[in-house]
């Protein structure tokens, strides 16, 4: 059985950044309804035990790299 490291926070903080790469940590905090250093702390927490990487590109290549990081994240190709 896998366990998820992923809290609904996490989650959708790799959804608001998957929507849009370069959002600020305030927008990201806005968007979650936590602080920026919150969002903060929880992206460096989540790119270093969790593996996240933010890519920014065009294209299937991108779509590519987003997919494998979904599922290299374990979370579900769908995200809410």
């Amino acid at each position: 059985m896998k366990v998820s490291l992923l809290d609904a926070i996490d989650r959708q903080i790799v959804h608001i950044l998957a929507i849009e790469p370069r959002a600020s940590f305030r927008t990201v905090a806005d968007v979650a309804g936590i602080s920026d250093q919150t969002a903060a702390r929880r992206y460096r927490r989540l790119c270093e035990s969790a593996g996240l990487r933010v890519l920014v590109g065009r294209g299937s290549e991108l779509e590519r790299a987003f997919a494998a990081g979904v599922s290299a994240l374990g979370l579900p190709p769908h995200l809410p």
